[in-house]
């Protein structure tokens, strides 16, 4: 069969799946939210395009693991929060309690991440990655941007996607916040070992990185599907 044909096909089942009913809560058929469709329509778009120029057999192999990179890139950027949990001044107040002075360039004083569920989910499920940010505004900076950005390493350390980087501070201010990066585990994800490198921005300068946080694909449950198991944190 034509391989256009082929590579269309898989993408229109894409779209199909992204449109189907899911069980919900209490069991009874839940529809998926505009996000999920949204973003198995990316995915569908993926497999077309990298079905259509791989070379060889390959193709659907191809196909399939652009599906999953393009689901978990569109799922990733559409999904992250931050709030603001104390003010620059409460911060200020803390950082002086130990420092002489405020610093003339502002100062990360903490970045930590957090990832849940700890236990093995299924995929199809959602992964949270949390992290908390402390930041004091520099005496000698006018402003403040902070920006946090989150890529996804293969088993080889090869890039899985793009980098996501995404404004933490949307009010321009220092202080605490907490983030949360949500990222939907694609069916199309392969069995393997998987670490977020997660870099935190002052001002467009990295300030802080942090390479802890890990999970893997590698269970089998009782029907067959593959298991993730967060294996770090």
């Amino acid at each position: 069969m034509n391989r256009k044909v082929l590579a269309a096909g898989l993408g229109i089942a894409l779209v199909l799946q992204g449109c189907a009913t899911k069980p919900g809560p209490d069991g009874t058929p839940a529809t998926t939210g505009g996000l999920d469709k949204r973003c198995y329509a990316v995915a569908a778009a993926a497999a077309l395009t990298c079905g259509l120029i791989a070379s060889g057999n390959d193709w659907v192999r191809a196909a399939a693991a652009c599906s999953a990179v393009a689901f978990a890139g569109c799922y990733l950027a559409s999904n992250y929060e931050a709030k603001q949990a104390r003010n620059a001044a409460q911060v200020q107040e803390e950082f002086l309690k130990t420092n002489r002075q405020l610093p003339a360039r502002s100062l990360v004083t903490v970045y930590s991440t957090s990832v849940n569920p700890s236990n093995a989910i299924r995929r199809g499920q959602k992964v949270e990655i949390a992290s908390r940010i402390v930041a004091v505004k520099g005496t000698a900076d006018r402003e403040l941007k902070i920006e946090e950005e989150l890529t996804i390493l293969d088993a080889q350390g090869r890039p899985w996607g793009q980098p996501v980087r995404k404004l933490a501070n949307t009010n321009g201010e220092a202080g605490e916040f907490v983030s949360n990066f949500t990222l939907s585990v694609h069916d199309g994800m392969s069995q393997g070992m998987y670490t977020l490198r997660k870099r935190l921005f002052m001002n467009g300068t990295v300030a802080r990185t942090d390479e802890r946080s890990s999970f893997q694909i590698a269970l089998i449950d009782e029907v067959g599907a593959p298991v993730l198991a967060l294996l770090s944190q």
